[in-house]
């Protein structure tokens, strides 16, 4: 199975992903909500600390950048298996992403956590980012304004 940018046929779309999760046994679709994770078909809502990611996978728009996604397969410590999506970058639910980003135990760590570095980049991050490259070049020019030219 590939990761990341995914290239097995029947692992190249969101839905042929889910349709292979829920061969692996994730038959639970699980959404995020202000008190933690929940299965669409369960009551039951997790903190972080109860949830594993055991693999997920990144999708991304061949024509449109922003038709990108991520798929999580998660168990819980109780032994519900499902899957989570949710899109990338400015589609991104914010809630999604910080509650995954509490999640300690993830398999694949590295590449985890890479993934996320990329889902926080949010408008508001891109704004502040642009602000301060504008405060920099202020301060560039200012200064150069108050330098002399040297004598020839």
């Amino acid at each position: 199975m590939k990761h990341n940018n995914v290239k097995d046929s029947h692992m190249t779309t969101l839905s042929g992903s889910i349709d292979n999760a829920r061969g692996k046994g994730f038959k639970s679709d699980f959404i995020v909500t202000e008190n933690g994770l929940q299965a669409i078909n369960g009551k039951k809502t997790y903190r972080p600390e109860e949830v594993e990611i055991k693999d997920f996978h990144r999708f991304e728009g061949e024509s449109d950048p922003e038709d990108s996604s991520i798929l999580y397969y998660i168990s819980t410590k109780d032994g519900v298996k499902g899957t989570l999506t949710d899109a990338y970058g400015m589609y991104a639910d914010p809630r999604v992403s910080d509650f995954m980003e509490m999640v300690t135990s993830i398999k694949k760590n590295r590449a985890y956590k890479k993934a996320v570095r990329k889902l926080k980049i949010t408008p508001l991050y891109m704004a502040a980012f642009a602000v301060g490259l504008g405060l920099v070049a202020y301060g560039l020019l200012r200064n150069q304004r108050k330098m002399k030219p040297a004598l020839a």
